[in-house]
C-alpha cells in the first residue's frame, strides 16, 4: 500500500482536512499503516494537482480557513484500478523477527521471556484494535455513515483475524518447546 492510496480510500467515504485524516491515520489505520502531517499534506497536494481528489476552502470564525479534500471520480477510478491489481508482499524490516531469528543464542529461559514479552505485548494490541473497532462502530453509526461502517467493520476484523492467528502461532511454538 502506498499513501496516496490511502487517503483515496479514507476520502472515497467522506470529505475531509489533512487533520481528519491524521487522525484516522493515529486510529485504527495505525495498526497496518503509519504517517505524518509531513507526509500527508505533500501527497495531498499531489493527489490534487493529478486530478484525484479536489479541494474546497471553509471560512472559521476565529480560526484560520480549514481545506477540505474529496474524492473524484479519476480518484475513484485509481483506487478501483489499484484494489483490482494482485497484492504484493511487503518487505519488511521487523526488529522483533530479527531478534528472533538469532534467539539461538540466548539461553532457552531467556528466549521464552521474550516471546511471551511479545505476546503479551500483541495481545494488549488486540485488545486495543478490538476497543477501537467498537468505539468507531458508534462512532460512525452517529454519523450514518453506512459505506465507511462495512469497510471498517470488515477490514477491522480481518486484522483481529490475522493478529489472532499470529498469536496461536506464538503459543504452539511455547507449547512446543516447553
Amino acid at each position: 500500500m502506498s499513501l496516496r492510496h490511502g487517503l483515496l480510500g479514507l476520502l472515497t467515504t467522506w470529505e475531509a482536512s489533512g487533520y481528519d485524516i491524521k487522525q484516522e491515520f493515529d486510529g485504527f489505520v495505525s495498526v497496518f499503516w503509519h504517517s505524518n502531517l509531513s507526509q500527508i499534506y505533500p501527497e495531498l497536494a499531489k493527489l490534487e494537482n493529478e486530478g484525484l481528489i479536489e479541494s474546497r476552502l471553509v471560512t472559521q470564525v476565529g480560526k484560520p480557513d480549514k481545506k477540505l479534500y474529496q474524492i473524484t471520480e479519476s480518484g475513484k477510478a485509481e483506487m478501483i484500478r489499484w484494489l483490482s491489481q494482485p497484492p504484493t508482499l511487503p518487505k519488511r524490516k521487523d526488529p522483533f523477527l530479527m531478534q528472533a531469528f538469532f534467539m539461538d543464542q540466548l539461553p532457552l529461559k531467556d528466549v521464552l521471556f521474550q516471546l511471551q514479552t511479545f505476546e503479551r505485548e500483541q495481545k494488549e494490541k488486540i485488545e486495543q484494535m478490538e476497543q477501537f473497532l467498537d468505539d468507531t462502530s458508534a462512532s460512525i453509526r452517529e454519523r450514518q455513515a453506512v459505506k465507511k461502517t462495512n469497510r471498517y467493520g470488515f477490514s477491522s476484523l480481518f486484522a483481529c483475524h490475522l493478529s489472532r492467528k499470529a498469536l496461536f502461532k506464538l503459543d504452539s511454538i511455547n507449547a512446543s518447546d516447553s
